[in-house]
């Protein structure tokens, strides 16, 4: 739990732009995990969160499920919406495919506070360069999940064990 609490942390004291979990195989609860904190965060104060993924054929391919088993589990004080789901204080979670979605929406979305590219090791290199610059507002930050395969995976690039260290990242890598 001490990995996501950085999470949280950052929304008030922010250090990072990224906030990278890669591990080598599933079953760690990165998922679990991040949506608490993105949970957690979201009551503590009001702010936009993309929760993106390179290829979402429908919402049920993507982290609201997690989110939603999440607010239900702890009875937090959530709308949950078919395609969103919004607190109390005007959080707002959006869901996106970044594949089957024109890039100009992307580019589109503005306000964001934190984006959550979730499989990771899946993001194309179009759906990077699109992505990285879209989340711009200041303090806005992206954090990435994902269990890298190959060292060809753009995450694995970028964010990957033998990468070179970024000042603005925090890095969090499980086997």
């Amino acid at each position: 739990i001490d990995d996501y609490r950085v999470i949280i942390e950052n929304v008030f004291h922010y250090k990072y732009r990224n906030i990278v979990y890669l591990s080598g195989r599933m079953g760690l609860a990165k998922s679990t995990n991040i949506s608490a904190a993105l949970l957690v965060a979201g009551l503590m104060r009001s702010m936009r969160i993309v929760c993106v993924r390179e290829t979402q054929n429908s919402i049920r391919d993507s982290v609201y499920t997690q989110l939603c088993d999440c607010i239900r589990e702890n009875n937090l004080p959530y709308t949950i919406y078919r395609e969103t789901i919004v607190g109390p204080n005007g959080t707002e979670f959006i869901f996106k495919g970044l594949r089957d979605t024109n890039q100009n929406n992307i580019r589109s979305l503005t306000n964001i506070d934190i984006c959550w590219i979730e499989e990771g090791q899946s993001l194309s290199a179009t759906s990077w360069e699109s992505l990285f610059p879209t989340i711009r507002k200041v303090g806005s930050f992206i954090i990435i999940s994902g269990n890298p395969d190959e060292e060809s995976d753009v995450v694995y690039q970028v964010f990957g064990e033998n990468a070179p260290r970024r000042p603005d990242t925090y890095y969090c890598y499980k086997d």
